[in-house]
Parts: structure tokens; C-alpha cells; sequence
């Protein structure tokens, strides 16, 4: 990390923090664990002496997951088909003020740049922008900036090639015993450079705070354990300054992944780190400089969207554990945001007028 495009205070704030954290301290914020007062899809442990309160990761396709007092937003391709870069915008800082109001410190999203559509039958084409990497690149990086703006982490996904959610996790032969491996996006460095990649280079300069890689292989090897794209593509050629973080139970190994250049897992620290990364950093496998970074990077994008401020609200305070029993409803709702809804709903809509039988 150096600090650049905006991070410079950022960095510095994180650097005296992290060098006041034991080793398990640096380990357990790399790391998700399983919340039994919030039902936030991801959540990282707090450091209270250091005035650390911990992280709710929480799912974005269409607005906050699991709260109650939230509206529901059009989807990403929709968002595309309005070709409004002002409505992105408006649309992000909108979701944003819900989630910062329900105690989510990061949003999975709204800047979904993966898949990319380029398969027509893909499960989540629907999260995405366009199959166009121009229009994704600057619909994502508006959205990053009102997601930002808004006061939460932005987390761009899915690093990369992530087009279908067929064979995206591996299994077992019942007849030979052998693992079947996920499938492979195999993508040379043309292709890489001017389809999948863009997109997301545009979200690194708007300043994403966070990247997921994604489950399947990208060039045969898995995603989150893929030097090339995080430590090479993301980190070292788009100067990327915030953390990665896994898809969910999307860890393939231990040690591999943390010198690949992933730097938090999720939902768990089971079975690859907690434990196994600590002994990792105690016998040399994983350096010392290595966790030190993975754990800048984490709290670096906290103080980067603020997160420090005494205005934020309780970690996952509107994301009740159990909906159903009784608990505190958070009404986090903004009447003015009512006009970004209507035109969101509107401006997605395109009619095509088929002049001179052009179409069927």
C-alpha cells in the first residue's frame, strides 16, 4: 500500500492502529465469525480497547438483506439500461444511507461488475451492468462513489471471469471418489485487459474500498488464491489500496490464499485460518509483513469511509438474529430518496421502435 488517490490519511490512521494489535488481534480481523445477535451475512470480530467496533458485511443485489425498514431497489441490469451515470450515482448514496442506518459497514456491492453477461444464461446476470466493460466501468464507479459517499465500505465483485453459477463449487465423483474441481474462466491477457478487467480499474480509481474474488478458477487456479489477479492485476498494476475479501466460503487453502494476496475470508475462519493462518505467521510459512498488510488493508478501508465517525450507528443494529423474535425495529428509510426510486424504477425501461421491419 502507499496511500494514493485519496488513502493517504487513511493508511496513516491504520498504521498506528495495526501496530498497537497483538498477533491475534491482526489475525481475527482477517477473518469472519458467526454473530449470534446480528443476522449480517458476514461479520468481523471488534477490538474494543483500540475503539475498533468490529464490521457487518451484508449482502447488496437490491438493498439491505434482512432488515426491515428498508426499501427494495431495480436491479443492477436495469440500472445499465437507463444509462444514467447521475442515477447510479443517486441510486448507490440512496442504498447506502440504508445500510449505514442498519449498522452495515460494508455493502456487497452495488458496483457488481461480475458477472459481465457475456453468458445470456448466467444465474446473476441481473446484478450487472451491462456486458458492455465502458458502461459497467462508469455506471460501477458512480456507484462506488455514492455507496462511499454514503458512508459505507463498497465491495466491487467478482474478481473475475465469475459468468455462470453453474459448477462454481467443486464436488465429489460417486463412482470414482475423485473431486471434480469448479469450472475454469480461461482468459488471456487481450481479453483480460480490455473486457474483464476494465470495469473494475474504473472502480479502483472511484476508490472501492473492496474487491471479493469470486469461487470458480480463473486460468485453472482458484480466484482467491490467484496471484496473477490479486496481488498482480489488482493490487500491483491498478494500485488497488483496499482490502479482498473472499466470496463466501469461496477459500480454497490457507497459506496459498494469503500469500496470493487475499486478505479477509468469509463467513468463517474455519477451516483455512483463525488458528491455521496464526501457526501459519508463528512458523514462517505466512511472513509477519504479509498479515500486517492484510490487516492494514482492513482497517485502512474502515477509516477511508469514515467509519470512525461517532455519528455511525451500532454495528448490524437494524439486522435483528432472529426477525421473528422481538426486537428493536430500525426504520432506516429517507422520505427524500422516494424521487431516486421512481426514476430507478422508470429510466429502465427502453422501448425500441422496429423501423422499416428491421426486427421479427
Amino acid at each position: 500500500m502507499a496511500g494514493n488517490g485519496g488513502w493517504g490519511e487513511a493508511l496513516s490512521k491504520a498504521q498506528a492502529t495495526v501496530s498497537q494489535m497483538s498477533l491475534e488481534e491482526k489475525v481475527n480481523i482477517t477473518v469472519g465469525y458467526g454473530s449470534k445477535t446480528t443476522a449480517c451475512s458476514g461479520s468481523v470480530p471488534a477490538i474494543n480497547r483500540l475503539g475498533f467496533p468490529g464490521m457487518c458485511v451484508q449482502d447488496d443485489p437490491a438493498g439491505v438483506r434482512g432488515a426491515e425498514g428498508v426499501n427494495s431497489y431495480p436491479a443492477g441490469v436495469h440500472v445499465g439500461a437507463s444509462w444514467n451515470k447521475s442515477l447510479a450515482y443517486d441510486q448507490a448514496y440512496a442504498m447506502a444511507g440504508e445500510f449505514k442506518r442498519s449498522g452495515a459497514t460494508v455493502s456487497l456491492g452495488p458496483a457488481v461488475l461480475g458477472p459481465f453477461s457475456r453468458i445470456a444464461r448466467g444465474g446473476r446476470n441481473w446484478e450487472g451492468f451491462a456486458a458492455d466493460p465502458y458502461l459497467s466501468g462508469i455506471l460501477g464507479a458512480n456507484s462506488v462513489e455514492g455507496a462511499q459517499d454514503g458512508g459505507v465500505v463498497s465491495c466491487t465483485k467478482h474478481s473475475i471471469g465469475n459468468e455462470q453459477e453453474e459448477h462454481r463449487f467443486e464436488k465429489r465423483d460417486p463412482v470414482t471418489n475423485h473431486t471434480i474441481e469448479t469450472s475454469s474462466s480461461n482468459i488471456d491477457d487481450k481479453t483480460m485487459h480490455e473486457m474483464y478487467m476494465w470495469p473494475f480499474a474504473d472502480a479502483v480509481h472511484a476508490g472501492t474500498a473492496s474487491i471479493m474474488c469470486s469461487y470458480q478458477r480463473v486460468n485453472n487456479s482458484y480466484a482467491c488464491q490467484n496471484s496473477k489477479i490479486m496481488n498482480g492485476l489488482l493490487k500491483t498494476e491498478l494500485g488497488f489500496q483496499g482490502f479482498v475479501m473472499s466470496d463466501f466460503k469461496g477459500q480454497k487453502t490457507g497459506t496459498a490464499s494469503a500469500l496470493a494476496g487475499m486478505d479477509m475470508t468469509m463467513p468463517l475462519a474455519t477451516p483455512y485460518w483463525g488458528s491455521h493462518l496464526l501457526e501459519a505467521v508463528r512458523n514462517g510459512s505466512v511472513p509477519d509483513a504479509q498479515l500486517e498488510n492484510m490487516a492494514t488493508r482492513v482497517i485502512a478501508a474502515w477509516y477511508y469511509s469514515n467509519q470512525d465517525d461517532p455519528s455511525v450507528p451500532p454495528v448490524g443494529v437494524g439486522i435483528p438474529y432472529d426477525i421473528h423474535s422481538p426486537h428493536t425495529m430500525i426504520d432506516a428509510r429517507d422520505p427524500n430518496d422516494a424521487d431516486t426510486l421512481l426514476q430507478g424504477a422508470i429510466e429502465g425501461h427502453v422501448l425500441v421502435k422496429n423501423i422499416d421491419k428491421a426486427s421479427p
